[in-house]
């Protein structure tokens, strides 16, 4: 039974990626709030966790920021995954920075960039120097915004190959080309925030 769950909850997620690509952000919620309780069901913590950060990822592209913080800072206090860290930490850091509760959002986004360092994936590195430059920028810090951005340039051009997203989860979070806006699954993530 709990294997059939297993399956019911990563074709959950991939439906949910799906609509969420498609930008059908209420089916998507509904759909990612589904394997959330197959996970709870499971009583599985790190489902719950990527289930967690799914939810929010919706929530940030809808705009409905203050929703998209729930439980991220539950899952920061309880996760060793870095996968799990980095969603948790990026997604809480674009929330407040959206909020302008800079602070906080510039603390949180400095706790992404520490999990990515244990990911070992240059973009998602370059993903959270950006948004720690955007950050910068709304702080009025321009040197320091500009020196974000360099950082977040050499690691696209470090050579390291990017790593496909964790199974189950679905980091929204970042735009799939520079200078776009926007939030979209993992599988297209590999640049800046909204």
């Amino acid at each position: 039974m709990s294997a059939d769950l297993v399956v019911r909850y990563a074709e959950l997620t991939a439906t949910g990626r799906t609509q969420l690509a498609q930008e059908e952000h209420e089916r998507a919620i509904e759909t990612f709030a589904e394997a959330r309780r197959i996970a709870e069901q499971l009583q599985d913590q790190q489902l719950l966790f990527r289930a967690t950060c799914n939810l929010s990822s919706v929530k940030l592209n809808m705009g409905r920021l203050q929703e998209s913080e729930e439980g991220l800072r539950e899952i920061l206090l309880k996760s060793e995954d870095p996968h799990i860290v980095f969603a948790a930490a990026w997604y809480l850091a674009s929330a407040l920075r959206r909020q302008g509760r800079l602070e906080k959002a510039l603390f949180y986004a400095k706790r992404a960039l520490r999990s990515s360092d244990r990911i070992d994936d240059n973009g998602w590195k370059a993903s959270c120097h950006n948004l720690i430059g955007n950050i910068y920028m709304n702080m009025s810090y321009l040197d320091d915004a500009l020196a974000e951005y360099e950082r977040r340039r050499a690691e696209y051009e470090n050579p390291r190959q990017n790593q496909d997203e964790p199974e189950g989860l679905t980091l929204a979070g970042g735009a799939a080309h520079l200078g776009q806006g926007g939030l979209r699954p993992l599988d297209e993530y590999r640049g800046c925030s909204p």
